[in-house]
């Protein structure tokens, strides 16, 4: 029997490696092509940060040039460097053109640059001034180009004709030969212009600018793990999506009855509260009652669902509470806050009356009745986690549990329970086994994939039945979270809380 039941375990665990090495065998498949159309869309959802960057880059190239870009002139002086004093022939070509390299030399030879420094009175040295000379000789001619680059005009021209005429001479004397014909001398409307375009600076910018946000745009899109949209989910958790909440702003909160009015029109006058609701948006109430119809059109014998997520601040909490308000609009309802380990329904509601619960119900202490606590709708009840346990899985595992969602069963049509996440402690699966569907709550934006995956496979492995998934705060900008009730979960489980 043992034996049997160590092979059972064995194959268990190897389906359990199999089908985790499936799904991210899938998820890379899935990866490795690049949807082209969903980038087009994610360029042009975020065109504020394109023009954005635009702007900037323009910005910054244009403060580039203004503060760095100097007005560059360069001026231009030709020499001819075969000897014209006699009939030219073929021999005298030859040598010329074998003595360009050397003439090159003597152009920029020390010598003659201190020369045109003394003639131009320069405050300069002849290092310096050789970095502003170019020569050039075009293939195949026996023309030496001179030209000289400066942030003055004038400068430039002076400088290319004294360097000019004193290397004329000077390769006179060197080479023992006729002086270079001077074909042309550097003037003044012959003077280029070389500072780059304040345009066409301003036009990089702007292109450099455009072109970073949108490598950003695509490569943040490409290592983005998260789920967005319908679209991600049926592409990689593969759950029905039962309703889309979009995200809104925390506005003011309204107690509709006093708790005078409300305990005249209750039998038991001890176990009421008022909650402190929420006043949520249309939108928002709309994709609840979306929810609320996508769970009652599930099965007539659905009564019991759990609400759960993959980690904490998803909004599990609060969505589990607007689904409970609007299943008491036409069914009687109760809600169960099933976070025996760190529960803030309490403080969020603003209900401070002193309240015992669920895990003074799983210890023999209290009975089903004690644990009731009726609100201002009279088709909404509820039951807090009352005081702290030191073991809660084991205390949800028990019998009782069970029995008390069969004795609820008789006096409601739906119990909803908010449940832990389901990655954080194993309380979440122990209490979805034992419901007839669970709706799992997934953060648009914010969740990644693998942590959704990571859930469902444990749910699946309890033998939860999951119903499917509600996409929460949907269309979310900025990083505040702000939904609903502030949400400031905080898991800090085997910390010690007041009960």
């Amino acid at each position: 029997m043992d034996k049997q039941k160590r092979n059972t375990s064995v194959q268990d665990e190897s389906k359990i490696l199999m089908t985790n090495i499936a799904d991210v065998l899938s998820l890379a498949e899935e990866d490795e092509a690049i949807d082209f159309h969903k980038m087009f869309w994610v360029l042009l959802s975020g065109w504020k940060w394109i023009l954005a960057g635009m702007l900037a880059g323009g910005l910054l190239f244009g403060a580039f040039y203004k503060l760095t870009i100097r007005p560059t002139y360069q001026a231009d002086a030709k020499m001819y460097i075969a000897n014209t004093d006699s009939i030219i022939s073929i021999s005298d070509l030859q040598l010329s053109a074998a003595l360009t390299g050397d003439y090159k030399d003597i152009i920029m030879s020390r010598n003659v640059l201190e020369k045109v420094i003394e003639e131009l009175d320069l405050n300069t040295d002849y290092e310096r001034l050789g970095r502003l000379i170019t020569i050039e000789n075009p293939s195949s001619t026996h023309i030496i180009h001179i030209y000289v680059k400066s942030d003055d005009a004038d400068l430039s021209m002076q400088i290319a004709n004294a360097v000019l005429n004193i290397s004329v001479e000077q390769i006179s004397q060197i080479v023992k030969s006729g002086e270079p014909t001077i074909i042309d001398v550097a003037k003044a409307y012959a003077v280029k212009d070389l500072t780059p375009s304040f345009k066409k600076y301003l036009i990089l910018g702007i292109a450099f600018g455009m072109l970073f946000v949108c490598i950003f745009l695509v490569i943040h899109e490409l290592m983005d793990d998260t789920l967005k949209n319908e679209e991600d989910i049926e592409r990689y958790i593969h759950l029905p999506l039962l309703s889309v909440v979009p995200f809104y702003n925390k506005k003011s909160k309204n107690a509709p009855h006093s708790v005078e009015q409300h305990k005249k029109r209750n039998v038991n006058k001890e176990n009421v509260v008022i909650p402190e609701y929420e006043q949520t948006s249309f939108q928002v109430n709309e994709a609840v009652n979306v929810l609320r119809g996508n769970i009652q059109l599930s099965g007539y014998q659905v009564q019991t669902v759990s609400v759960t997520s993959s980690l904490q601040n998803e909004g599990k909490s609060s969505l589990s509470f607007q689904l409970a308000k609007s299943m008491a609009d036409l069914n009687k309802t109760i809600y169960i806050d099933c976070d025996i380990r760190n529960s803030v329904m309490k403080g969020r509601l603003k209900i401070n009356e002193q309240t015992s619960g669920l895990s003074e119900y799983l210890c023999g202490r209290l009975d089903c009745k004690d644990i009731i606590y009726r609100t201002d709708n009279p088709l909404l009840d509820m039951i807090f986690t009352g005081g702290a346990a030191p073991k809660p899985s084991a205390l949800l595992s028990g019998p009782l549990f069970g029995e008390l969602l069969e004795e609820l069963k008789q006096d409601y049509d739906y119990i909803i329970l908010d449940t832990p996440p389901v990655n954080a402690v194993i309380d979440a699966a122990i209490i979805s086994k034992q419901c007839d569907v669970t709706v799992f709550v997934i953060e648009s934006g914010k969740t990644e994939r693998k942590q959704v995956l990571r859930a469902k496979r444990q749910l699946e492995y309890a033998g939860v039945n999951i119903l499917g998934v509600i996409l929460n705060k949907s269309g979310k900008k900025g990083g505040g979270y702000g939904y609903g009730y502030g949400y400031g979960y905080g898991y800090g489980y085997g910390e010690k809380r007041n009960s």
